[in-house]
């Protein structure tokens, strides 16, 4: 059986969430979470550097949700509302390990290079 060649896909039929004019599929973007989505993406997307890659960017608006949620269930707890417990942990939890996974992203800014035990030995062997 053999495949047949397929037109490409127009660039401009695509979903605004895709084309980046649009926040989440559903959301006309002016509620104050949909702002704070924004702004979180915004932050995250330059802190990581710049221009992001397809999987990059699904992981700063994930990091960007999780947030959200954990920012939502703290806010009712201070107004005094019931909050479950397990659910806060969770939001919280995955909050902090999509950042540090976006951290991992993050442009080194003037730390030294770490130098394995096997690159020291090497130089010196070098230098003898």
């Amino acid at each position: 059986m053999t495949r047949t060649a397929t037109a490409r896909r127009s660039i401009t039929n695509r979903s605004a969430v895709s084309n980046g004019t649009g926040t989440l599929p559903g959301v006309d973007g002016r509620s104050p979470g949909a702002r704070r989505f924004h702004d979180i993406v915004a932050d995250l997307t330059a802190e990581v550097g710049g221009a992001l890659s397809a999987m990059e960017s699904l992981m700063v608006r994930n990091a960007a949700t999780l947030q959200i949620a954990a920012e939502d269930l703290a806010a009712a707890q201070a107004r005094g509302e019931p909050v479950d417990p397990d659910a806060l942990a969770r939001a919280a939890n995955g909050a902090v390990r999509a950042l540090a996974a976006l951290r991992r992203l993050r442009p080194a800014k003037g730390k030294r290079e770490r130098r394995t035990a096997h690159d020291v030995l090497a130089s010196r062997v070098a230098a003898e």
